[in-house]
């Protein structure tokens, strides 16, 4: 059986690409901050003029699956001309809404941020920062076209042209500045440990500096090599047919008790759902095998099997 105590490995590079694409659009999200939105204080700074708007929570009945218990990470400020800021906490309060995408329409999301954000702040301001969101997706899904882009330093500089062009210079650095910052330090040091040839030493003496340099790394590092594990943990549970106790006591090694009851879930959910790919298959084959119906029959039984089944 593949251990959970494996040996953690990733390379310089697939920090560098984490670090460049990032996982905003899909990130969930702060799943440790588990107080009631709805219940946080409105802060105003005085000395910059500027409110704080840690965003009032949706009712627990329209929030995704995955976000139950959850409230929304960051939150909107506005300057001292009403303006909303363009920040990494704004960003991170339109990826907590995005997190939700899979579950629910965008629209849907949209439609949820805006009922949140009208409880806050005056109508002009609400539209703000709903034309804000609006950009912010679709610089999202504009980036996606770049993911092809092989050289992970040539797909830093279109990753940052693009943000300029669709969010505007200062949009993009109060969005990415800091993540741009340590992609770039990232690179920087992949290019010395690929000067520093096959000496194992000196790897070793660049990767400490690499941790040195840039303090969001090994963070980086562990997330991006956490996921490979589990990656590799579920492909090894199907290969050796695991039963579900075996997958519990891998996963609650790996990565705790509370992680592995929701993969369990998960799987529960998973199997629910090949039950129904198969039934269906099963009933839709022999709906196909039976003679004797007419075209119209057929189609009208077709869309009964269907019927069970959302768009």
């Amino acid at each position: 059986m593949w251990t959970a105590r494996r040996r953690l490995t990733l390379g310089v590079g697939a920090i560098a690409l984490a670090l460049i694409i990032g996982s905003a659009f899909w990130r969930s999200g702060s799943a440790g901050n588990a107080q009631p939105l709805r219940e946080r204080a409105l802060a105003v700074d005085a000395n910059a003029s500027s409110s704080w708007l840690a965003g009032r929570a949706s009712t627990p009945a329209s929030l995704p699956a995955s976000q139950q218990g959850t409230s929304a990470d960051g939150g909107v400020r506005f300057d001292s001309q009403g303006n909303p800021v363009t920040d990494a906490e704004l960003r991170r309060y339109f990826d907590w809404y995005l997190a939700g995408l899979g579950e629910q329409e965008l629209s849907t999301l949209r439609a949820r941020l805006a009922s949140d954000l009208a409880l806050q702040m005056t109508p002009a301001q609400r539209l703000d920062v709903l034309a804000w969101f609006d950009r912010y997706v679709a610089y999202q899904q504009a980036s996606t076209r770049l993911a092809d882009i092989g050289d992970l330093r040539e797909r830093l500089d279109a990753v940052h042209a693009l943000r300029d062009r669709m969010l505007g210079p200062s949009a993009a650095q109060g969005f990415f500045g800091e993540e741009e910052t340590e992609a770039t330090r990232v690179l920087s040091l992949q290019q010395l440990q690929r000067e520093a040839g096959s000496n194992p030493g000196q790897r070793a003496s660049e990767q400490i500096e690499l941790e040195a340099r840039s303090p969001g790394y090994a963070e980086a590092r562990k997330e991006a090599a956490m996921r490979q594990q589990v990656l590799e943990l579920d492909g090894d549970f199907d290969r050796q047919h695991s039963s579900a106790a075996e997958r519990h006591a891998e996963r609650t090694a790996l990565l705790g008790a509370e992680a592995a009851d929701r993969f369990a879930d998960l799987d529960q959910q998973r199997a629910q759902w090949e039950a129904r790919l198969q039934a269906y298959a099963r009933a839709n084959s022999a709906l196909q095998a039976r003679s004797g119906l007419s075209q119209t029959q057929r189609m009208s039984l077709a869309r009964a099997l269907l019927a069970g089944f959302t768009p």
